[in-house]
């Protein structure tokens, strides 16, 4: 049997770390934040890391996994960050990031940037990029979309940043994203 290695809280809750399948629960509405903790890391999802300049000209990132396109044409994405983390206040004052899709290959760097392996210094120090239109895009993604915020809305305890993409850009096809489930890593299985 696994030893349970110590339970994480990130961003997105709490982070599974025991490899472990949880069980069901009955969950009345005393408990219904934990519940949609449950919920939420039920819900498979990519893995995507936003980037920005902060005011001081510094590089910042974290990890997503609450990112939808909203738009084709013209093209809008959005993302859900937490109100209290640090990073809403760097994109409200930058107006602008870059969201990337990352490839299970890099989940060392999606680690990086949530906080759960050494974080990126400000000039991202390690961390393969390149500068394009002001915003740093990382090198060997699956893809990237770039552009400016449209608009914030604060809805509980997250806010919705809604992004009006100006630029984007396609990696190469690997067939292995970076998946997230149950507070854990995944990659899709091929049948």
């Amino acid at each position: 049997m696994m030893k349970d290695r110590p339970t994480q809280r990130s961003g997105g809750g709490i982070v599974s770390r025991s490899g472990q399948r949880s069980g069901p629960r009955d969950v009345d509405a005393d408990n219904l934040p934990e519940l949609m903790r449950g919920w939420r890391r039920r819900w498979a999802s990519g893995v995507a890391v936003a980037t920005a300049r902060a005011a001081d000209g510094s590089l910042r990132g974290i990890t997503l996994t609450a990112v939808m396109p909203v738009s084709l044409d013209p093209p809008y994405l959005a993302f859900a960050l937490a109100l209290e983390g640090e990073f809403l206040g760097i994109v409200r004052g930058a107006d602008a990031c870059c969201v990337h899709i990352v490839d299970r290959d890099q989940e060392f760097l999606s680690e990086r940037f949530a906080g759960r392996a050494p974080l990126p210094d400000g000039i991202f120090t390690g961390v393969p990029y390149e500068m394009r239109g002001g915003l740093p895009v990382l090198a060997g993604v699956s893809a990237w979309a770039m552009g400016s915020v449209e608009r914030i809305d604060a809805t509980g305890d997250h806010a919705l940043v809604i992004l009006q993409v100006t630029a984007a850009g396609i990696g190469q096809d690997t067939d292995d994203p970076l998946l997230s489930y149950e507070g854990r890593y995944r990659g899709i299985e091929a049948s």
